[in-house]
């Protein structure tokens, strides 16, 4: 039996993800037309890369229906769970009725909450709204998708694992924050530098390379704060080096609890900066 190589992928694949800058050069484009513009367009090109991936990878060939709901109709990145079936699993009534809540909260809180403080402050109602936005696709719809692909067979999860029950930050970024991105940037860049011998400096790549997309998605459409989405994610590499350095923040989960969102909570305010609540967020609310 012969063994199907393995082929590691190369950062330089990600220079592709340059592109979806080129939406800043279009004039008199609408900011929020932007954002969704370079938004599809880098997902298409992760997607495109991590299913490119998996078909070097693996010595199964998915159907094209398959592939095309893997583009339309599922938002994470780890092909291996999509395309590879198993038994149909049935989530609990439980789980359909919170996946189900968090999107009724979300909606709530960006159609009904967020309008009704546009009068008191703008700001704050900007903030309210993108929360709403969060919560109604990335822990709402999104956790819905994955029941369903489960139930149908697929070995999907969903991509927010409660990352409010993060007691360290490596544990919020790495196995409970956004997972679509975590399998892709490990993939793609993590893995990469760690078979070259650059394991200290692979994790810190992996939070450049989140500050740069961010950087693409946030503010290019804002057409400002520039380098505070990258300054983020750099401070976040910083706690996660310093988290390491501390062990009482491993024995004590209330403090590593603490720890973690005194790093996460604050400097939100660097990566949804105000001129993209401005430019962006208000006006989905009339503001």
């Amino acid at each position: 039996m012969t063994t199907r190589p393995q082929h590691d992928p190369s950062i330089l694949q990600l220079t592709v993800l340059i592109l979806p800058s080129g939406w800043a050069f279009v004039e008199q484009m609408n900011p929020f037309l932007r954002l969704l513009a370079i938004s599809f367009s880098i997902f298409v090109i992760v997607k495109f890369l991590s299913e490119r991936h998996y078909l070097k990878t693996s010595e199964t060939r998915p159907r094209w229906r398959d592939r095309v709901a893997w583009y339309l109709f599922w938002a994470g990145l780890d092909p291996q769970a999509f395309f590879c079936r198993r038994e149909s699993s049935h989530s609990t009534t439980s789980e359909w009725l919170f996946a189900s809540l968090k999107t009724l909260f979300g909606i709530g809180l960006l159609v009904g909450v967020a309008p009704l403080c546009l009068t008191w402050h703008k700001m704050t109602a900007g903030w309210i709204a993108m929360v709403g936005l969060i919560f109604t696709l990335h822990f709402g719809l999104f956790h819905l998708a994955a029941l369903a692909w489960r139930r149908v067979g697929r070995r999907v999860e969903p991509i927010m694992q409660a990352p409010i029950l993060s007691t360290s930050l490596n544990e919020f970024w790495s196995r409970r924050w956004n997972l679509a991105f975590r399998d892709f940037a490990h993939e793609f860049v993590f893995r990469p530098m760690v078979r070259q011998r650059h394991a200290r400096l692979a994790e810190w790549a992996c939070f450049a390379f989140s500050g740069l997309i961010h950087e693409l998605a946030i503010s290019i459409p804002a057409g400002a704060g520039y380098g505070m989405p990258f300054a983020y994610f750099m401070w976040q590499a910083v706690g996660v080096w310093l988290e390491r350095r501390l062990p009482g923040l491993k024995r004590n989960r209330f403090v590593g609890w603490c720890f973690t969102a005194a790093f996460t909570i604050p400097g939100v305010y660097w990566l949804f900066h105000p001129m993209f609540v401005r430019r962006l967020i208000l006006p989905l609310i009339g503001g």
